[in-house]
């Protein structure tokens, strides 16, 4: 599921679909694909009870934060290195789970994850023969935020599943969490509404709908499995290995995404960190 949204995005530029609208109306989309589920009003009544619930505000404004920036990112350079950025964002909870939660640390995980930060290095890179690519130059530290923003997400769904395993698998969490994203999503879809004067169509109201169940599977996949006993250095490495392989054949056979020796050393070297640091 994770690896359909960075070509929604993608399929978003193409259309002329207005991201901020559509991510608005994703999150409170997850929240109905979360009820119909669940099969009752998923978002908890007694939210402020729960021990939760500072995480689920932390991450509920991190959220859509980070999946507008991923949309820039994805517009500006491309599903390919947008999505490697985001998902080398597992470097994060897999030291935390080592130093934080005393998890099993190899000699594997050290150098998975020091070829993890050489690709990340080697991506943004151009290479003599390259055609003008100053765009990526441009725009790069979006992935660089996406990259950060990201940890602190994966970390922050990690400490949820360490400090109350049982609440990082129910639907309440991650409805809330969802309902609270859509909230901190108005404002800024109405500032950059105001900012840039775009016109609202009933195609970005489809294209959220279109993105918020994918949205709410994937973020209740990663959670189920926490819940269920994986270690996060374990789990966020095999997750992220999938999403990271289709992303990058979508980028570079569909869309013809502009490569290098630098990013295709890059791609092998994100694939192989995610590989060591699971085993």
């Amino acid at each position: 599921m994770n690896g359909l949204i960075g070509v929604i995005f993608k399929i978003f530029g193409e259309r002329g679909i207005n991201s901020y609208l559509a991510i608005a109306v994703n999150y409170f989309v997850c929240v109905i694909t979360a009820s119909i589920y669940q099969g009752s009003v998923a978002v908890s009544a007694d939210f402020f009870e729960q021990p939760w619930c500072v995480w689920a505000i932390f991450l509920g404004i991190l959220f859509p934060l980070i999946f507008n920036l991923y949309a820039l990112s994805v517009k500006h350079i491309g599903i390919v290195i947008s999505t490697i950025f985001q998902k080398m964002s597992l470097i994060a909870p897999v030291i935390i789970g080592i130093l934080w939660f005393s998890e099993v640390i190899t000699f594997l995980k050290i150098v998975g994850i020091l070829l993890a930060i050489t690709a990340i290095i080697l991506l943004p890179r151009q290479s003599k023969d390259d055609k003008d690519q100053s765009h990526i130059k441009k725009y790069i530290w979006m992935a660089f935020l996406v990259f950060g923003g990201s940890a602190l997400i994966d970390t922050g769904l990690l400490f949820v599943d360490k400090m109350d395993g049982a609440a990082s698998g129910e639907i309440s969490f991650i409805a809330t969490l969802f309902f609270i994203a859509g909230i901190v999503s108005i404002p800024i879809f109405l500032f950059q509404k105001n900012r840039l004067q775009f016109k609202v169509e009933a195609k970005d109201f489809l294209a959220g709908i279109f993105l918020g169940v994918p949205n709410f599977f994937s973020i209740y996949f990663i959670t189920k499995a926490l819940s269920s006993g994986l270690d996060g250095s374990q789990f966020f490495p095999i997750n992220n290995v999938g999403i990271l392989l289709f992303a990058s054949l979508i980028g570079i056979i569909w869309y013809k995404e502009a490569m290098n020796p630098y990013r295709y050393v890059g791609i092998v070297l994100s694939i192989l960190s995610i590989i060591l640091l699971a085993i």
